[in-house]
């Protein structure tokens, strides 16, 4: 089964199947690829949630932290010899379950240079200030790569994990294209670097 054919069995927009998609982590650029039977069910998954909370208004990730990094897969080890995966860039872990982890995760010496751990901020940098120009720099270089500066995938999926499954998918067709998602970002987020 596509995205697309998934979208018309369904009877929703394809771009709002192609956003559910994206946020569960699969490759939607193209909406009549044949998915993989793990995308398929993953995608599944994703439209059954999605219509069985339709009505409810957007879940809010306030009681969440999101740690986040350029480096895709990134692993962090805690002390106890435990570790954990960043889902591709990201870290999402609940306040109150995980609060002993994100403290330990705040503490870690951070890594310098540019693979270093952030913190989302759901607050922007000033407007015009030095932090948000570099930020703004900083994705841009994420996002287009190369001698010809071209769109990379991976570019995209980095700044796509700033934001939660929620606004991705209230973001539909425009959470695909890299310079809304930069503005997007530049004017509702900021990264705070960990142990800072």
């Amino acid at each position: 089964m596509t995205i697309k054919e998934k979208a018309i069995k369904v009877e929703l927009p394809v771009e709002k199947v192609a956003a559910l998609a994206a946020a569960a982590g699969i490759d939607a650029e193209d909406v009549e690829r044949k998915l993989e039977t793990p995308e398929s069910i993953s995608l599944g998954t994703a439209v059954k949630k999605y219509l069985e909370n339709d009505d409810d208004e957007p879940k809010k990730e306030s009681g969440s932290v999101r740690f986040w990094t350029k480096a895709i897969n990134h692993t962090v080890a805690l002390p106890g010899g435990k570790t954990l995966k960043f889902k591709t860039n990201a870290l999402v872990l609940d306040k109150k379950r995980d609060a002993e982890t994100i403290k330990m995760i705040r503490n870690i010496q951070n890594v310098s240079g540019e693979y270093g751990i952030n913190e989302v901020v759901n607050k922007p940098h000033e407007d015009e200030s030095e932090e948000q120009i570099k930020f703004g720099e900083m994705l841009e270089k994420i996002v287009y790569t190369g001698a010809y500066g071209e769109k990379s995938k991976a570019g995209v999926k980095a700044v796509r994990a700033l934001f939660s499954d929620d606004e991705l998918i209230a973001m539909e067709e425009y959470g695909f294209d890299p310079r809304r998602l930069i503005m997007k970002a530049l004017r509702t987020k900021s990264l705070k670097p960990i142990n800072n």
